[in-house]
């Protein structure tokens, strides 16, 4: 697993811990050849979200086509997949 915040790429290890203040651009890919789980936890305030295009998450397959603050224009079938091989709903909460 990998984690790349502000332009720079980290590799990540079980147990570590990643805190991204608000605003700051971050991508977390699952990157390894083993199952991972991400437990992540926020608040989205009135100034919303923004999906980068980032290059780091475009290498893992993983990129939003284009700079985007819609999570259906994000996402794709494609690009998150449950274990289950189910994919998660895209409620937009615009």
């Amino acid at each position: 697993m990998s984690v790349e915040v502000e332009g720079q790429e980290r590799p990540l290890r079980a147990w570590d811990l990643v805190h991204c203040p608000p605003w700051t651009e971050h991508v977390i890919v699952g990157a390894g050849d083993g199952p991972c789980a991400v437990l992540a936890v926020g608040a989205r305030g009135r100034g919303g979200v923004l999906y980068p295009a980032a290059e780091f998450a475009r290498r893992h397959g993983a990129a939003a086509a284009r700079e985007t603050d819609s999570p259906r224009e994000a996402r794709s079938e494609s690009l998150v997949t449950l274990a289950s091989g189910l994919t998660p709903p895209l409620g937009s909460p615009s």
